[in-house]
């Protein structure tokens, strides 16, 4: 487990890392992909699509990492796959949000 401080800078609130690799392999580092933090009270849904614009993966406002399957059991191929984000994040009293769109490789 893992604490994370989610702080906006004084330029531009709505900035954060989005890690752009992960490499589901088994040996417990980068093994899944999501952008944000898990913070109480956050609504986050991402949407991830292959090269051909089919859809692999979406999560609701649950936090769910996507963990490089196609479909459950299915592994997706090592490759650079599209991302849609859409956040609301509760952030020192204030709110981060808005939507992402970017591109992240999947090692195996």
């Amino acid at each position: 487990s893992a604490e994370v401080n989610v702080v906006p800078s004084g330029e531009s609130p709505e900035e954060f890392i989005v890690p752009n690799v992960f490499s589901p392999n088994g040996d417990g580092k980068n093994e899944t992909f999501f952008p944000v933090p898990q913070v109480s009270g956050s609504y986050v849904s991402l949407k991830v699509f292959n090269r051909w614009g089919m859809k692999l993966y979406e999560t609701g406002s649950t936090f769910r990492p996507w963990d490089g399957d196609a479909k459950p059991g299915d592994k997706a191929p090592a490759g650079v796959y599209y991302y849609l984000l859409e956040y609301r994040i509760p952030c020192l009293g204030d709110v981060l949000q808005g939507e992402r769109k970017g591109v992240v490789q999947l090692l195996r």
